[in-house]
């Protein structure tokens, strides 16, 4: 991924995006390392090659490879809580890593509000996956203009300008957000943020 020229950093990169399915590698993006980082900044390159395989990676690293709401009330054994408890660790310290990185809001309000419909779901697919995890990254969220692309194309109903598919995970980020309590409906229906008190306290 470390690669000057473009075709064989790509290549890279989607190398590595067929490889984080497997569990073992999640562990080198956990540790003390910027390999999380180099993936968010290169989401912000002009290659849209490029920047599918990095979305791709991210998407598979931030997304929890368990059903919790199925999981949560079923008797496992030690060895089997143990590794579900690692997955939900490795999952935290990724999506916090992708918050950390200085230019993520800037990079995915961009990506938020691309014309390529692939790339977008991707962008709004990490954005889930990162509100998913708990209610303190969603604050984060929560505070960064994301959350203003996501109303707007919550609200798009011509499928010219955003497909259904990326619609509903739009929708479904509001919705998870709306849970948290960190946005509220009004009387006319429309969706507005928390005060700044009521998301830090």
């Amino acid at each position: 991924m470390f690669e000057e020229h473009p075709m064989l950093k790509r290549a890279a990169v989607e190398c590595m995006c067929n490889l984080v399915v497997q569990e073992e590698i999640v562990k080198y993006f956990t540790g003390e390392n910027d390999r999380i980082k180099l993936l968010v900044l290169l989401c912000g390159e002009e290659d849209e090659l490029l920047i599918k395989a990095a979305l791709g990676t991210l998407a598979v690293l931030s997304s929890l490879q368990a059903d919790l709401e199925y999981i949560k009330d079923l008797n496992l054994e030690d060895e089997e809580r143990k590794r579900l408890n690692d997955l939900i660790h490795n999952n935290r310290i990724i999506c916090e890593k992708i918050l950390d990185v200085k230019s993520f809001t800037k990079i995915f309000k961009q990506l938020c509000a691309c014309n390529n419909p692939d790339l977008q779901f991707r962008t709004f697919y990490i954005i889930r996956n990162i509100v998913k995890t708990n209610k303190e990254l969603a604050i984060r969220i929560v505070e960064t203009e994301l959350m203003d692309i996501l109303f707007a194309i919550k609200e798009i109903k011509d499928d010219r300008l955003v497909n259904e598919k990326n619609r509903k995970i739009a929708s479904d980020i509001v919705e998870l957000c709306l849970k948290y309590g960190l946005i509220q409906r009004s009387k006319d229906h429309t969706i507005k943020e928390e005060d700044e008190t009521t998301l830090t306290n």
